[in-house]
């Protein structure tokens, strides 16, 4: 995991790791709650081949913090993340 830091700039400061060895196959989105059509959070989900099972992980963009949200069956793999978007 890395974050672009400072902003605009393009360089890439290592932020968090991965859980374990993980596989080629993943998808990543990010999630943004608004307020009056402000941006006041961001939440990241990756899907992730893990081993050999498929894992839903939430992530912290802000610290590459990652936290397990559970596995997918084995004859129903998971590889991309697509969340809805709202504006309120």
């Amino acid at each position: 995991m890395a974050a672009q830091s400072p902003p605009n700039l393009g360089s890439l400061v290592p932020t968090g790791s991965l859980p374990g060895l993980v596989g080629t196959t993943a998808g990543f989105d990010i999630h943004t709650d608004r307020v009056y059509g402000r941006a006041v959070d961001n939440q990241g989900f990756a899907s992730l081949l893990v081993g050999t099972t498929y894992r839903l992980y939430e992530v912290e963009p802000a610290t590459g913090q990652v936290a397990s949200r559970g596995s997918f069956p084995w004859y129903a793999p998971v590889f991309d993340v697509a969340l809805p978007t709202y504006d309120y």
